[in-house]
């Protein structure tokens, strides 16, 4: 059973974009047999098999109940085979405990839950791990989701201590198949349900210049809700033109309540998201050749925040190309494109490696850049 976190025309006026889709703790299965090494026959945990030198059973140190495995050695741990025979490709949540005592080096793949994926149709998915820190800690919760691209017929799951010194402990591990009502994408590092909903009917519409031939048509609320290209309309999914999510709390994408108006030759949009405590202003300036957006987000609470700020410009279908860079494009056919690298801030840990973004079909280009002239971390 999956718990899904909805603020569907609540009543502050808020919208749910994109729902973060959860595993619930408490009824969500569990496909890893003994789970947390309590079952105990001849020695040895029941369902799980030795990874190279194998593992100990502690029954003095644990997180929960009576026993975890230790590992110490340079090629140790404990796996799982795990038969799922998917129809389709369905997300995993793996999750997991570990204590460390000594472990030498920096984080990396040696230390962590790793799961390899053989597909149905025999291709596989090597290498998707959770990560513990090293050093000396106590009890430490990593997870992560796997989004396969296709049907997985086996996987292997592992708690795994290899190439460092020291020892490590695990306990209480966890894997999901979720199955969301409805269509799932990958979304900015999480998985997602697209929420169905809809611009108010009765709202004023504004139509902005963005070049001589581009036009964005925003209503009053803050929704983008056409394009016209010389008179002609682009495909296009109405959609919020900003929405944002607390990363700490593990929010869902909301799209906060407010009101677009026109300001002489500019256009500013001014909004809240009272269940988040934020509050943002976007201004939107033609320039001619272009549309600028300047924004400004300001917390409604005095404390240390993490949040994302979303620009959506939902232009384009499946069938379009998007272009990696000058040189290389894909065409359209899954939810979500990007050409990013692991730089370690943010929300996904990555960033962008160009500043512009484009998408286009035999008649039309739109796209997307960042300014250049301040350190930023975005994603395109």
């Amino acid at each position: 059973m999956l718990e899904l976190m909805i603020l569907l025309f609540c009543s502050t006026g808020e919208v749910a974009v994109k729902s973060i889709i959860r595993p619930d703790g408490a009824t969500s299965a569990n496909l890893l047999v003994n789970p947390g090494f309590e079952r105990i026959e001849e020695g040895k945990p029941i369902g799980w098999l030795p990874y190279g030198e194998g593992f100990e059973i502690d029954r003095e140190v644990s997180r929960s109940g009576g026993a975890s495995i230790r590992c110490e050695g340079s090629r140790t741990g404990a796996y799982q085979v795990i038969a799922l025979n998917q129809d389709e490709p369905r997300p995993l949540f793996i999750s997991g405990w570990s204590k460390a005592e000594g472990v030498d080096g920096s984080p990396d793949n040696n230390y962590s839950l790793y799961v390899d994926i053989i597909y149905a149709d025999g291709t596989p998915l090597w290498g998707q791990t959770a990560r513990f820190s090293t050093g000396t800690h106590d009890w430490e919760y990593r997870e992560r989701v796997i989004m396969p691209e296709k049907p997985v017929k086996e996987l292997r799951f592992y708690a795994l201590f290899r190439g460092h010194k020291g020892r490590a402990w695990f306990d209480d591990l966890r894997l999901v198949e979720i199955r969301p009502k409805g269509e799932a994408i990958w979304f900015d590092g999480s998985i997602v349900q697209l929420e169905g909903i809809s611009p108010r009917p009765s709202a004023k519409n504004f139509e902005i210049e963005v070049d001589d031939k581009l036009r964005l048509v925003l209503n009053e609320d803050g929704w983008v809700v056409g394009a016209l290209w010389d008179g002609d309309e682009l495909p296009l999914r109405p959609s919020p033109l900003v929405y944002l999510r607390d990363f700490n709390a593990n929010s869902d994408l909301i799209a906060p309540r407010g009101k677009l108006i026109r300001e002489g030759d500019l256009y500013r949009f001014v909004g809240e998201a009272p269940s988040l405590g934020l509050k943002v202003e976007l201004k939107l300036i033609p320039k001619g050749s272009h549309l600028r957006m300047d924004g400004e987000v300001k917390s409604l609470r005095e404390e240390d925040r993490a949040v994302t700020v979303y620009i959506s410009l939902p232009i384009g279908e499946r069938g379009w190309l998007w272009w990696d860079y000058a040189r290389r494009s894909t065409v359209i056919s899954k939810a979500e494109l990007m050409n990013v690298k692991y730089c370690g801030a943010g929300a996904t840990g990555y960033i962008s490696i160009y500043p512009i973004g484009c998408v286009q079909d035999e008649r039309h280009a739109v796209c997307i850049g960042i300014p250049m002239d301040r350190p930023r971390v975005y994603r395109i």
